[in-house]
């Protein structure tokens, strides 16, 4: 707790999976590569070809060093591999795809990868890449490679470790020797290729999602329509409306006077003023869509308060 209590850090908190699914006691994961070319619209490229990466101890829960428990080469490179691990297990705790199926189709999932496996890690990194879309800067010219981690559990379910960003392409072993130099070069087919030529192949790597963005339509000023009744122009006349406009004028009604009168239009959609000046004779104002409430009356009503400090007075 003393941890979480400082300040200025962050931290991830996750469950651990206590029951790993296994592959002769030992655990391994999933390393999976996959190519961001723009992030909005978000297009993702993912990796068909992977492999996995083994730690050098059997798994037990009794002992909770790292050799066992994590499978990163960084941490695995300095350890060796236990006597009594099982022989299938490659030296070099890694294991290429074409291997990882040759074992499925042994112990009799052979459809599990194409079926389980593939598809849900293939959902796992949409999903990440569109939840975290908004804290991604926009660029369509430029583009990264990510390597996720994946461990799966007894269904055979992925669940996502981590991301990677930069992660390492170098010879650690046998395995990435073969894999990484292909991914650098299949990611010169997309960025490259595919943009002189968009039937260009694009090696291993797969589109499995490509964001649609909706186009907004502008109207041209020829198809906008003005709706409404012209004012007189002596409305916009000072001289003949009087000096300025202005509500609390002292030969008007004051604003408690003006309050009442609004008070009174509540229940009323239309207003009619009293004949008897020629210049607001036969005026009729049409109130419509104005809130109850006497201070957005008001408001309203400023704007032909000149009007109503000569005749406020309801018929």
């Amino acid at each position: 707790m003393d941890i979480i209590n400082k300040t200025n850090q962050k931290y991830v908190v996750q469950k651990y999976i206590e029951k790993p699914l296994l592959i002769y006691d030992t655990k391994f994961d999933i390393r999976q590569h996959y190519l961001v070319t723009s992030t909005y619209p978000l297009v993702i490229w993912m990796y068909k070809d992977c492999y996995l990466k083994f730690s050098s101890k059997t798994y037990t829960l009794n002992n909770l060093h790292k050799a066992i428990h994590l499978t990163n080469h960084s941490v695995q490179k300095h350890y060796k591999n236990s006597a009594e691990r099982h022989p299938e297990l490659p030296n070099s705790n890694m294991w290429n795809l074409y291997k990882y199926k040759c074992y499925l189709n042994e112990i009799g999932k052979q459809n599990v990868w194409d079926n389980v496996v593939y598809p849900s890690m293939r959902k796992a990194i949409i999903g990440i890449m569109l939840s975290s879309q908004h804290s991604l800067a926009t660029s369509n010219n430029r583009f990264e490679l990510f390597g996720c981690d994946f461990i799966l559990d007894n269904d055979f379910t992925p669940w996502l470790i981590e991301i990677n960003t930069r992660p390492d392409l170098g010879p650690t072993s046998e395995v990435t020797a073969n894999i990484c130099p292909q991914v650098v070069a299949d990611i010169i087919k997309v960025v490259i290729d595919r943009a002189n030529d968009p039937n260009a192949s694009t090696g291993q790597f797969e589109c499995i999602y490509h964001q649609t963005v909706t186009k907004t339509t502008h109207s041209r000023v020829n198809t906008l329509k003005v709706i409404g009744s012209a004012l007189q122009p002596k409305y916009f006349n000072a001289e003949e409306m009087g000096s300025e406009v202005n509500y609390c004028h002292s030969s008007g009604p004051n604003r408690p006077e003006l309050l009442s009168i609004l008070n009174k239009l509540k229940d009323s959609d239309d207003i009619c003023l009293n004949k008897g000046d020629n210049e607001i004779e036969g005026t009729r104002l049409h109130m419509t869509n104005i809130e109850s409430d006497a201070s957005t009356k008001l408001n309203y009503m400023k704007r032909t308060s000149t009007q109503f400090q000569r005749h406020a007075q309801l018929t």
